[in-house]
């Protein structure tokens, strides 16, 4: 599947047939074209929240680790 109409960017996605038959008959259903469908599904474009491989180790620790401290030995456990 190429996902390259109106945009100057061409994207390939290789995908197993299942979920290119799945993806395809729910696209169908909606009567949207594929490509179409998948970029709802997907955003196409860089996110503005940095990823977490970005961030400082005390900022993933902060967004990731459970807020309650009986949970974070849980977590830990």
């Amino acid at each position: 599947m190429t996902m390259n109409e109106n945009h100057p960017e061409k994207i390939t996605l290789e995908l197993p047939a299942d979920l290119y038959y799945a993806l395809r008959n729910e696209a169908m259903r909606q009567s949207i074209d594929l490509p179409g469908f998948v970029r709802q599904k997907i955003d196409l474009k860089p996110s503005e929240v940095r990823s977490l491989s970005q961030l400082p180790l005390s900022e993933i620790l902060a967004r990731t680790l459970p807020a309650q401290s009986e949970d974070r030995l849980n977590f830990f456990g």
